[in-house]
């Protein structure tokens, strides 16, 4: 039937017959050939009739089951549901059956070099070029999100153990093709390539960074320690595993064939060598301890081992676990022997692999010749001396100036005095005798670097099992928790060989019952080699800070181990870092600022306290003004606590002032200060019979005021010394 109908109409001037004749064989055909029904949508329309008004509507259904091309751009205003997952983003879809090589939903995957699509892995640069995540598979097509956020419990759960954590970055991974993990890889030849951050437990979004190839030098840092480590590549020569001597826990060194022959070399990339360092390898040479392979070790001939080292400064956890280390827990100080292995003594030359505490090992390698001695440090180092008066230049108290000071202790007693300033004695439980003294440097010594005035001379005899320490007082656990720190000093034995330890412990303030020591370590025990003055030192991580800050401390320095022994110290230096810094020339009144808001007084660092200087030293000079008839001074140098303030005349008189008149000083009880002229009418009375001569001391952390008795008239200058301690006890 065509698609346009017409019936032809007739003329006035028609007859019957004509009209019938159309009728029947034009009109009725046309007519009986008309069907009317019901229309029907196709798929993904929806048809609609209004039965009051006639008619039908189509719609879009909402799902449409048929594929659908579009020739122009499709813009969506809000989220596109998939199959099984949520994305708020960019994906397309890649044509083709790829759930036969392991793609479904919830996998990472790459495109191949000659077209479609793989899963994606972190262990090479060419796997690990991720286009993005398979969110909808089926066996025609599967879509990939390349950006935004992806959603939905049963995808995050496909793509990751346990779902996503918000803020949690999750990498490709090294060993699962498509996966994810938790652990960002480290391993030499991988990739280090963010995939995901999480936002929820099921939501992610697409990271748009670039994957970072892993070769050479990677490192890793945290509270405590930084280590950098070396990864080395060395060609296998076929000998067995237990014969490989490069294998982990041996020392690895760098060379060529000329060093000395019975060594076995190894070649590397290029034109590098290396082999086992023994005790005699000259420590430029030593590249560090050799602690995993990276991969597996060959025993083909020619095949390439990568080996992970740890250079020197680095912190080796769990080192037990290395060959040759096993029976060396809490050993100490570590050396290398002749034979290349670890061991708890020295062998000449002496060879120092570092201390060992339990399973983790500082590595500080150092040879006797570079360390141990005077050249401990040699050559140019900005860091400073975190110890203050560590050369001994301040001994503010006297005590020990000028004959020895001694400490004698009880059964279960144990007392702690200050002796230079900022050194404290520590004498143990039954100390019999433990004493210390003053000693003066010749000004043409070179025995000692940075030229330091004093030296103490240290002895100790007790009971056995009391100890006897000195340490320098560190003002706050957290200057030195959970840092890499070197102690050194210079020691000797007058007259032979001795031992003493390097020691440290931790005060810590535990309100209300009290202080408590806490973190009480030896870090190394040393005998000195001869009567001569040697540097020695010692590298440490100091502890992490407790509880109760506020008031803690931390104590550093020496035990002394043999009873009836004379030691001398000098040059104590703490520094960060893992080589002991070389020792500087310190001004002493540098070091007395420094010093001075723990203990400060108006006399020189030079000048002992309540002794006469009233040619070169007056003190301080002030006048006595009404109505409260005070005398107020401000301290040069803020304090760190309230401090103990004691007074002295210019003469030399504790708890008296003096009187400043015509170019001279009269200390207040002096008969002459009744003859001096009078002020105003004010006549001074009789010598008073005291035993001071002024007022309490009223303190802060910044200044102090006090009355001078009634022997004076309003206007007099007053003259005097004054010593304030907030160094006042040591808990």
């Amino acid at each position: 039937m065509s698609a346009f109908q017409s019936i032809t109409p007739l003329g006035t001037t028609a007859t019957f017959l004509e009209w019938f004749n159309s009728y029947n064989s034009t009109a009725l055909g046309k007519l009986n050939s008309i069907y009317i029904s019901r229309p029907y949508a196709g798929d993904g329309i929806t048809l609609g009739y209004n039965s009051t008004s006639g008619g039908y509507t189509f719609e879009l259904s909402g799902n449409v089951t048929k594929n659908m091309s579009f020739a122009g751009d499709v813009v969506f205003n809000g989220n596109v549901s998939l199959a099984s997952a949520q994305l708020s983003g960019v994906a397309f879809g890649v044509s083709g059956n790829y759930i036969g090589i392991g793609v479904t939903a919830g996998k990472v995957v790459k495109v191949l070099n000659t077209g479609g699509i793989t899963l994606a892995k972190a262990d090479s640069p060419d796997n690990a070029e991720v286009l993005g995540i398979a969110v909808s598979v089926d066996t025609t097509k599967t879509v990939i999100a390349i950006a935004g956020k992806i959603s939905g419990s049963t995808l995050a759960t496909n793509l990751i153990s346990g779902g996503f954590s918000a803020g949690c970055v999750y990498f490709l991974d090294p060993t699962v093709a498509g996966g994810l993990t938790r652990t960002e890889p480290t391993t030499i030849g991988q990739v280090s390539k963010p995939v995901l951050i999480g936002l929820s437990g099921s939501e992610a979004a697409l990271l748009p960074y670039r994957g970072q190839y892993i070769n050479g030098i990677s490192g890793s840092s945290g509270e405590v320690t930084f280590n950098s480590t070396l990864y080395v590549t060395v060609k296998s020569q076929g000998e067995s595993e237990a014969n490989f001597s490069l294998r982990p826990g041996y020392l690895m060194a760098a060379g060529d064939k000329s060093s000395p022959e019975g060594i076995t070399f190894y070649e590397g990339l290029g034109s590098n060598f290396y082999y086992k360092a023994l005790n005699s390898t000259p420590t430029e040479k030593i590249l560090g301890l050799v602690g995993s392979y990276v991969g597996s070790y060959s025993n083909v001939n020619g095949t390439n081992v990568v080996l992970k080292v740890y250079p020197t400064t680095s912190v080796v956890t769990d080192v037990i676990s290395l060959n040759n280390w096993s029976s060396l827990s809490s050993a100490g100080i570590v050396y290398l022997s002749g034979d290349g292995t670890p061991s708890t003594t020295s062998s000449s030359p002496e060879l120092i692999l570092g201390n060992i505490s339990n399973t983790d090992l500082l590595l500080n390698i150092q040879s006797l010749s570079q360390t141990i001695y005077s050249s401990v440090g040699s050559g140019v180092n900005t860091t400073s001396n975190i110890l203050m008066n560590g050369q001994h230049h301040l001994w503010q108290r006297a005590r020990g100036v000028t004959a020895p000071y001694g400490i004698t202790t009880s059964s279960g007693e144990i007392k702690k005095n200050y002796l230079a300033d900022k050194f404290v004695m520590w004498a143990g439980s039954n100390t019999i005798g433990f004493t210390a003294q003053r000693q003066n440097f010749s000004d043409i010594q070179t025995d000692v670097q940075g030229y330091p005035k004093y030296y103490v001379t240290m002895r100790k005899t007790s009971v056995s099992g009391s100890k006897s320490y000195y340490y320098s007082v560190v003002d706050d656990v957290r200057t030195i928790a959970n840092k890499q720190l070197t102690l050194s000093l210079y020691a000797r034995t007058p007259g032979g060989t001795g031992t003493f330890k390097l020691h440290s412990i931790q005060n810590i303030a535990l309100s209300p019952s009290g202080n408590t020591y806490l973190n009480g370590v030896t870090h190394s025990t040393v005998t000195t080699s001869n009567s001569n003055w040697n540097r020695y030192s010692v590298t440490f991580i100091g502890p992490t800070a407790g509880s109760g800050i506020t008031n803690s401390y931390s104590l550093v320095g020496v035990e002394l181990v043999d009873e009836g022994k004379t030691f001398d110290f000098a040059q104590f230096i703490l520094n960060e870092g893992a080589t002991a810094i070389a020792p500087k020339i310190v001004d002493m009144f540098d070091e007395y600022q420094r010093v001075a808001p723990y203990y400060q007084r108006s006399y020189r660092p030079d000048e002992m306290s309540g002794s006469s200087v009233a040619s070169v030293n007056n003190g301080i000079n002030q006048s006595i003004l009404p109505p409260f008839n005070r005398i107020f001074y401000t301290l040069k140098y803020p304090m760190k606590k309230i401090p103990n303030v004691t007074l002295y005349s210019v003469g030399g008189k504790a708890n008296e002032v003096s009187i400043a008149y015509g170019g001279a000083y009269f200390d207040i009880s002096n008969p002459v200060v009744l003859s001096l002229p009078t002020y105003g009418g004010c006549a001074r009375s009789s010598i008073p019979s005291l035993t001071t001569y002024t007022s309490a001391i009223n303190t802060s952390y910044t200044d102090f005021y006090f009355s001078p008795s009634q022997n004076y008239c309003p206007f007099d200058e007053v003259a005097f010394h004054y010593v304030a301690d907030a160094d006042i006890t040591i808990n």
